[in-house]
């Protein structure tokens, strides 16, 4: 997997500076999905770097061909958000190939605001 240490960078409505590469599958595999993990556990950590004028969503994509992205996970809209608050959403068991966070806002000064990363609990 390449993972960019877990972080997707900077996000904005047309997706994350990083994009976790899960790799491909053999196409004799029986499952033709990627897994994450049985149990989960792993949360996408979404920051304000600095405040936001407005409404912002923070989503997960994924894509087989790393250039098609669906929306995947969406959480529910912050609205003007202050440097520093945080948004959650749990990283999903099953996935395509390629996975990105991105934002769908009707804010002004989104770009390079939010930044986003994978984390696992510890144990």
């Amino acid at each position: 997997m390449t993972d960019y240490m877990n972080r997707f960078g900077a996000v904005t409505n047309t997706g994350s500076a990083n994009v976790l590469d899960f790799g491909e599958i053999d196409e004799r595999a029986a499952m033709q999905t990627h897994r994450t993990g049985e149990s989960g556990g792993q949360t996408v950590v979404f920051r304000a770097a600095s405040a936001i004028t407005g409404s912002v969503t923070v989503k997960l994509q994924d894509s087989a061909d790393n250039s098609t992205f669906a929306d995947l996970e969406t959480a529910q809209a912050v609205v003007n958000p202050r440097a520093g608050d945080f948004a959650f959403l749990p990283f999903p068991l099953i996935h395509k190939r390629y996975v990105r966070a991105a934002t769908a806002a009707s804010a002004t000064g989104v770009t390079a605001r939010i930044e986003a990363g994978v984390s696992k609990p510890r144990g």
